[in-house]
């Protein structure tokens, strides 16, 4: 990783060369749903790793919806799945995706925890609110400038592939945008037949 010096400023944003292309990372605040408590089975969670508001990100960044419906399409198709890490380290993978999509609100993934000590501690750290935070390793396939209803310009990112998904501590976040509320519409859709 590498932080990339932009116009006299350092930026937080961290770049890895892959397939051509440079691997970006974003970070959102959120409110997790864990466990028998919030209607999942234990070690399970629900997330937004990202959201669609049309408010720039701390770098400048907006999601465009179906960004991520490429990605997802070739998650589901490769029969791999999409690691949890934690902060980002390939040798703290503690979970992955079960299911995944998009709504109008963003990209939801529904995942699990595995069940080794180190994966248990992060649950742990997640359940008890010590863990807020949620970012996500990618690489953009197309962007471009868009206008937004304030008026002001942003970097629109229209298809992206996604690498992973890491927990991390609060204050972590380039876009804030994510509620307890949304959260559990996602849930509330799901029967307890169809949670895995």
């Amino acid at each position: 990783k590498q932080i990339e010096e932009k116009k006299g400023r350092l930026t937080g944003r961290f770049f890895v060369a892959r397939k051509g292309a440079d691997m970006r990372v974003k970070n959102v605040n959120v409110s997790f749903k864990t466990g028998p408590e919030d209607g999942l089975e234990d070690g399970q969670f629900m997330v937004y790793p990202s959201t669609f508001i049309r408010q720039r990100d701390a770098y400048g960044d907006v999601i465009a919806k179906g960004a991520f419906l490429d990605s997802i399409k070739a998650w589901e198709e490769s029969g791999d799945v999409l690691p949890a890490m934690y902060m980002h380290d390939p040798n703290q993978i503690v979970g992955g995706a079960s299911e995944m999509g998009e709504d109008e609100h963003g990209w939801w993934v529904k995942g699990f925890f595995d069940d080794d000590p180190a994966s248990q501690r992060i649950y742990n750290l997640v359940k008890g609110r010590r863990l807020t935070s949620l970012s996500f390793a990618f690489s953009v396939l197309d962007e471009g400038r868009v206008k937004l209803e304030d008026g002001s310009q942003a970097n629109e990112l229209r298809k992206v592939d996604v690498h992973e998904f890491s927990f991390l501590p609060k204050g972590f976040a380039a876009n804030e945008d994510t509620s307890v509320v949304e959260v559990k519409s996602v849930v509330d859709r799901f029967t307890a037949e169809e949670i895995v």
